[in-house]
């Protein structure tokens, strides 16, 4: 493992995926909203476009193809839940950070190339994400069913959140440009850490 002497050494706690029981999907990670239904939410809609693109090699899978340069947040995720990771901790109590595995570039294309209309308009997972950076939780415990005590612990500082495309994230404002989208798209002036696939000499 070449993490091994890492500060990150299982130390990744990733949130788990709608009914992954076998990666934490449990009371203790389920908010109040899920376990008032059974332990169940809607499934995450990019789970369904991530799983098609990956078997039918198309998209964000398609290498050399137009989409593959926004893969980061695939590159990024399987950094951490791939089997062989070293990185992935069970434990959220002792985790130094949180992976949030919203994936904004398969949502927003839906396996296509070029996005569908109605896929500009804010979703209501990333509006989610939105308001939790704002330390408003309504949405992520309703949308993700997912407890909101570890982003309330450290203000979302210890989250990491993806975002493969320079011009989206948690909205898709057409006609901006440069600095706007780090600052308000994909809002890497305040915690959660962002990672993003390039950043402007410019900012």
């Amino acid at each position: 493992c070449p993490y091994r002497s890492s500060s990150l050494y299982r130390s990744v706690y990733v949130y788990p995926n709608p009914g992954e029981i076998h990666n934490g999907w449990s009371a203790p990670m389920l908010s109040r909203h899920a376990l008032a239904n059974n332990g169940t939410v809607p499934p995450w809609p990019w789970i369904a476009v991530d799983d098609k693109s990956r078997t039918e090699r198309i998209a964000h899978y398609d290498v050399g193809g137009v989409m593959d340069q926004y893969a980061l947040e695939i590159v990024v995720r399987e950094l951490f839940v791939n089997p062989k990771s070293c990185l992935r901790s069970a434990d959220p109590e002792n985790a130094m950070l949180f992976f949030v595995p919203y994936m904004p570039s398969a949502e927003f294309h839906n396996g296509r190339i070029f996005a569908a209309v109605e896929s500009y308009p804010q979703s209501p997972y990333a509006k989610a994400v939105y308001d939790a950076i704002e330390g408003q939780y309504d949405g992520w415990e309703e949308r993700f069913g997912l407890t909101s005590a570890y982003w309330k612990r450290r203000g979302g500082s210890d989250h990491v959140l993806v975002y493969s495309e320079p011009l989206h994230g948690l909205a898709h404002p057409k006609g901006r440009r440069g600095n706007y989208h780090y600052i308000h798209t994909q809002r890497m002036l305040r915690p959660p850490i962002a990672i993003g696939v390039e950043m402007s000499t410019a900012f």
